[in-house]
């Protein structure tokens, strides 16, 4: 796949959170043609639908990685990504009075849950939950980014909103948005004191 250098050098030049969130926005919004985390120059086809809130999670600090509808009984609606300590504490806090389960590590911690979101002829298939170290972050992004970029990523709060029913697919979306929109709550993440 040949790159877009215009795309190429916007990433290259981004150096925070937030400036990797315009970007992921903007990729899935169809105005950069290339995603460092993603193998493909324009999002899968099941992802049309959230586009809208995506790119609104990752313009409020929600830089998303990973995301997918529930679809039918064998595809659970999931959305992970990075953010910072009070992004991961307001999407906790407000996913809690739900059945939505938050899962978050602190920078520099591992989780090693594995829940099933996806089936393939009743076997799991895919699976949320599961950090990604360090220098994986950094095989996959350092010749596309930043240093600065990449240490904000590894630096970052993990965090993966699953919605444990099979097929459902409001739940989730409106939760987070609602979440990300609102004002930041604390409280929610055990202190790391």
């Amino acid at each position: 796949m040949e790159l877009d250098q215009v795309a190429v050098d916007a990433w290259m030049s981004a150096n925070t959170l937030a400036e990797l969130g315009e970007l992921t926005a903007r990729w899935l919004e169809g105005s950069l043609s290339f995603n460092p985390g993603y193998g493909g120059a324009t999002p899968d086809g099941e992802t049309t639908d959230l586009i809208p809130a995506l790119a609104r999670f990752n313009r409020a600090g929600f830089v998303t990685e990973n995301s997918q509808p529930g679809e039918d009984t064998d595809q659970r609606a999931c959305v992970s990504g990075f953010c910072d300590e009070q992004t991961a504490e307001t999407i906790a806090a407000v996913c809690m009075p739900t059945d939505l389960v938050c899962v978050f590590c602190w920078p520099g911690t591992e989780s090693y849950l594995h829940v099933p979101v996806t089936l393939d002829e009743g076997a799991a298939f895919t699976w949320a939950g599961m950090s990604i170290e360090g220098e994986n972050i950094t095989y996959v992004w350092a010749d596309s980014c930043s240093a600065s970029a990449v240490d904000a990523l590894v630096g970052a709060y993990q965090v993966w909103v699953i919605d444990p029913v099979w097929g459902r697919n409001d739940l989730l979306w409106a939760t987070v948005d609602r979440a990300l929109a609102g004002p930041p709550l604390t409280g929610a993440l055990p202190s790391t004191d």
